[in-house]
């Protein structure tokens, strides 16, 4: 895989879809140093697509992600090479493969799994200005390690013909002996 479509893969129309870069996609051999069809001017892609592949590894499970991954292929050239599994077990693969790993973008679906894979020291820093202006600084890793796209909204709902808002306006409210058995979590 070469330098040039991995940015292509973390600039092109799938960006806001990476939230983990595995430490391959920095350090990895290239086998093309031809770059003139990159930039990280976010209103100038590529003018003609380029060939290649990228190793996703993913724990999403979102059935509209393979669209996005073909639409990328279609308007890139590149293939997407998709490895499904548990965020965890993908992170403890990645882990044990260590410089052998296939890995060259690492995708979950929380951050507490983004923090345990920056603790299992799997990824290596990265910079794009097409990522990084799009991508909100509240939403993606100071250092560069990982870029986060989508925010996910907990709340709790109750009827409010049964419970007052004072009574449940907190997770420890739910947590407490008196909804014990009532609540349910989805």
């Amino acid at each position: 895989m070469n330098k040039l479509s991995r940015r292509i893969f973390l600039s092109g129309s799938t960006a806001v879809t990476v939230v983990g870069v595995s430490q391959l996609v920095t350090s990895c051999g290239n086998n093309n140093n031809n770059n003139n069809n990159a930039s990280d001017n976010p209103s100038s892609p590529p003018a003609t697509p380029t060939t290649g592949e990228v190793n996703l590894y993913s724990s999403r499970h979102y059935n509209t992600d393979t669209e996005l991954y073909n639409g990328f292929t279609k308007e890139t050239g590149i293939k997407v090479n998709l490895v499904e599994g548990k965020a965890d077990e993908l992170i403890e693969r990645i882990k044990s493969e260590g410089e052998n790993t296939q890995a060259d973008v690492f995708m979950t679906v929380d951050v507490a799994r983004l923090w345990r894979a920056e603790d299992a020291a799997i990824f290596a820093p990265t910079s794009s200005a097409i990522l990084e202006e799009r991508i909100p600084a509240s939403l993606r890793d100071p250092n560069g390690l990982w870029f986060g796209f989508t925010r996910r909204a907990r709340v709790i709902m109750y009827n409010q013909d049964k419970v007052k808002p004072e009574e449940l306006s907190t997770y420890e409210d739910l947590a407490g002996p008196k909804w014990k058995g009532l609540g349910n979590i989805g």
